[in-house]
């Protein structure tokens, strides 16, 4: 008999859209009132063949196949920005399982391996120019602000960047095992306060942008540039001062 209840949560990484993932994935989408990010950012993301999402989700004890088989509890969503880096989002997550910080880790962590395993060797969140808490909060998970710029009808964003094992460093989440983290066993101290501080830091300042709540939110979704490597005109991006 199970002991702990996140360890019959199954975790994987999903990169294409078909029912035994659409249909969980819009109903919790639905469940925690964001339904139009999948047809505004999974679906297109995911058709393009090149973002990746992690979810953690149950499957019932019988019969364990079938459309509503699946039901997801947290996901987070990567979408690569050029060759080798990729932009994170928050994890999102039910209520119940929205300050469940071994939980939440173990999503993140997993989309972290999922990135690793296709070449993606850094990542990247968007944070508005001058926001304190955002710049503080990303700093402390590993992140430095580079010279890739965003610019909305609103606000100034730089991309803040780091690669994979110094981000998971800064977290604690160097070498942990994902089922570890689970069972509960390896966030303790000082490796649990940097989890909780980022994974719920970055679901805050994200939220409003998530649900049109905010036009200039402290950190965004990455979503729009995609491939930047690709789109650039001859001789790159104009300058902008800093």
């Amino acid at each position: 008999m199970t002991t702990n209840r996140l360890e019959e949560f199954e975790l994987d990484c999903i990169s294409g859209v078909d029912p035994s993932f659409e249909v969980p994935a819009r109903a919790f989408l639905r469940r925690i009132g964001r339904s139009r990010l999948f047809d505004e950012l999974i679906r297109p993301a995911l058709d393009e063949g090149s973002a990746l999402v992690a979810v953690a989700q149950r499957t019932r004890p019988w019969p364990p196949w079938g459309i509503g088989a699946r039901t997801i509890s947290a996901m987070e969503i990567a979408v690569p920005r050029a060759e080798g880096t990729a932009g994170l989002t928050s994890v999102l997550a039910v209520a119940e399982e929205s300050t469940e910080i071994g939980l939440l880790s173990a999503v993140h962590a997993t989309l972290l391996d999922g990135l690793a395993e296709r070449g993606v060797e850094r990542v990247h969140l968007t944070v508005r120019e001058g926001a304190v808490f955002g710049e503080w909060l990303v700093a402390r998970a590993g992140f430095e602000r580079s010279d890739s710029l965003v610019l909305t009808e609103h606000s100034r964003y730089w991309l803040h960047d780091a690669p994979i094992a110094e981000h998971r460093r800064a977290l604690g989440l160097e070498g942990v095992d994902v089922d570890d983290l689970l069972t509960g066993g390896v966030l303790k101290g000082d490796a649990y306060a940097a989890a909780a501080l980022y994974l719920l830091g970055v679901a805050q300042a994200l939220g409003p942008s998530w649900d049109e709540q905010l036009t200039a939110g402290e950190i965004i979704a990455n979503t729009g540039p995609g491939m930047v490597a690709a789109c650039l005109p001859p001789g790159g991006p104009p300058a902008v001062e800093r």
